[in-house]
């Protein structure tokens, strides 16, 4: 596919493909596409449209549903909403699909669109491909008259949408047994993004909060906060006393964490620990736990020793969504903090990561630090390299390949050599892992440097 990624599209906003006219074709697109795979929404059908909060959101927003009302579809702005959220209100409503304006961890000058199916879920390859196809085809009727779609206000509900997704996930917070103890400490990191107007509904009135980055201005959003700046939110932890750290990222799909020391604790770490606690409660179905190719080894030997069975995907969220569906899992997720629970939603939800836990810590009367300790971690080198040209290139390029192959004889039997281009950004990623972290780093700068001389 030439535009859709791992995760939607995503570039710099306003700069194609992120212009309000390519907006326009791709919900145009994914209306004619949609009615084909979905039943045909009826004359009073309607689309939801959400954003985090970057500057250039609104700009792709009203283009977006300006395309939906010329398909004959009325739309539902809501506004602020985390990706998670407009996940949960498209089933919820029974709207035709949603569009999620979002870049998700990317600085504020990217954006990008994400489209939900009315079951919640993401959309698969085949159906993006069909999309694409479809993106300049000026074929169809436009309606006229009163079949042009209207704005349809998110007051007409009987409750705002966005409010009840805060209620249901405030809803999973489970009680503690007898009388009230006193309240954790949590330190929260909003990444100002589209979490921040949510954080207080949802954790205010169980917990003592400590808020940061939770002030969004639409430039701020990632910027050195959230899930991938986490050293604000350990200095917090610290200086707090907090008893544990969450950071969201900017549409609050994913959630890290730090524990009582100041130490990050990761999403092989936290899915681990989840399906540790299901399991033990009989939870886990299928005793199936499905992530990518970039865990840690440490948390497949914890699987194993836990005697849960393991599916590996492909990196992105949506291709562990596809084996969860295919398989009957109900917990995957990815060690950046992607985490899903399909028995409580129908994507990645960094709020109810959260939440989820939260309750594990109180079920087991354990400190997150404790809990982490069901992961082992191999040392890791992660280096993301910039390219100029072509990032697929490094697979056909003999001095890259040989690196490569010399890295992967080193370490055969005794760790992993993963190069693989990023699904949204120009980069290559090059992971080593293995048990002395000066020699998977010393090896992954040279395939670095490599790639670097290439294609840079």
């Amino acid at each position: 596919m030439n535009f859709f990624g791992t995760d939607g599209i995503r570039g710099l906003a306003n700069a194609h493909p992120l212009t309000p006219e390519f907006a326009m074709r791709i919900t145009f697109a994914a209306v004619k596409t949609l009615r084909r795979h979905y039943k045909s929404p009826k004359d009073d059908g309607f689309i939801l449209i959400g954003s985090d909060t970057r500057r250039s959101s609104a700009m792709l927003i009203y283009a977006a549903g300006a395309a939906a009302m010329s398909a004959g579809l009325d739309v539902v702005n809501l506004d602020i909403v985390p990706t998670s959220g407009i996940s949960y209100a498209v089933k919820k409503l029974g709207a035709a699909f949603a569009i999620m304006i979002s870049a998700s961890h990317n600085p504020y000058q990217d954006n990008g669109i994400k489209i939900f199916g009315p079951d919640g879920y993401k959309l698969s390859d085949e159906i993006e491909a069909e999309i694409e196809k479809e993106l300049f085809d000026e074929t169809g009727d436009r309606p006229t008259g009163e079949a042009v779609g209207r704005i349809k206000k998110a007051g007409s509900f009987l409750v705002d949408p966005v409010t009840e997704y805060a209620e249901y996930v405030a809803s999973l917070i489970e009680k503690g047994p007898g009388a009230a103890k006193k309240k954790l400490k949590i330190a929260i990191d909003g990444a100002n993004g589209a979490a921040s107007p949510l954080i207080r509904k949802i954790f205010d009135s169980r917990f003592n909060l400590e808020l940061i980055n939770c002030t969004p201005d639409g430039k701020n959003i990632n910027f050195n906060c959230g899930s991938t700046h986490m050293d604000h939110l350990v200095k917090i932890v610290k200086e707090s006393g907090a008893n544990l750290g969450i950071a969201f990222d900017g549409d609050a799909d994913r959630a890290l964490f730090v524990d009582e020391h100041g130490s990050v604790v990761d999403g092989d770490q936290v899915i681990a620990m989840l399906a540790i606690d299901m399991k033990e409660r009989g939870a886990l179905k299928n005793n199936l736990v499905v992530t990518t190719v970039m865990s840690n080894l440490g948390f497949i030997n914890s699987m194993k020793k836990n005697n849960i069975d393991i599916i590996t995907t492909t990196v992105g969220d949506r291709n562990v969504l596809s084996e969860m569906l295919r398989r009957g899992g109900i917990i995957g997720g990815e060690q950046s903090g992607h985490i899903l629970m399909l028995d409580k939603n129908h994507t990645g939800d960094g709020l109810i990561t959260a939440v989820s836990v939260l309750n594990v810590m109180k079920r087991s009367g354990k400190k997150l630090s404790e809990l982490a300790k069901c992961v082992q971690k191999y040392p890791q080198i992660l280096i993301n390299v910039p390219v100029s040209k072509d990032k697929n290139l490094y697979k056909s390029d003999a001095d890259v390949v040989a690196e490569i192959k010399s890295a992967e004889e080193r370490f055969l039997n005794r760790g992993r050599v993963l190069i693989r281009p990023s699904g949204t950004e120009n980069l290559v990623r090059v992971m080593i892992e293995g048990e002395n972290k000066t020699e998977i780093t010393n090896a992954a700068e040279d395939i670095a440097a490599k790639i670097r001389e290439k294609l840079g």
